[in-house]
């Protein structure tokens, strides 16, 4: 009965430490969020987004159909953002992830500008 007794009690415990952290981790859990577009607004699907933070890339993403990227979860401090795409000048933007919750950032993206061939 002892030993009965002992094992309620210990998945009891584990049951309110793992819902302890899930509830700390979704309310402290930072996340970014946003858009990828053309100049025009249009959404750039499958651009590329990489997350560095002191020289070390810390998370990649992609867009989906809509130029929607999500980094969830992400801890706070400052990252370099640098987006790309297949025929677009690269974004390079630093930003700051302050407080608890979502933060967002959009991205405006230029088409690459054709290299000209110097003729003499």
């Amino acid at each position: 009965m002892r030993s009965h007794l002992r094992s309620i009690t210990s998945l009891a415990t584990i049951a309110v430490v793992c819902c302890m952290v899930v509830m700390h981790g979704s309310a402290y859990a930072q996340d970014l969020r946003g858009q990828v577009a053309d100049v025009d607004n249009k959404p750039i699907y499958h651009a590329n987004l990489r997350l560095v933070r002191d020289g070390v890339l810390k998370a990649r993403a992609s867009t989906d159909h809509k130029g929607r990227y999500h980094f969830w979860p992400i801890g706070m401090g400052a990252y370099q953002a640098i987006v790309s795409a297949n025929g677009r000048d690269q974004i390079v933007r630093n930003i700051e992830i302050k407080d608890p919750g979502t933060t967002v950032e959009d991205f405006a993206i230029k088409k690459r500008k054709p290299k000209t061939a110097n003729t003499p």
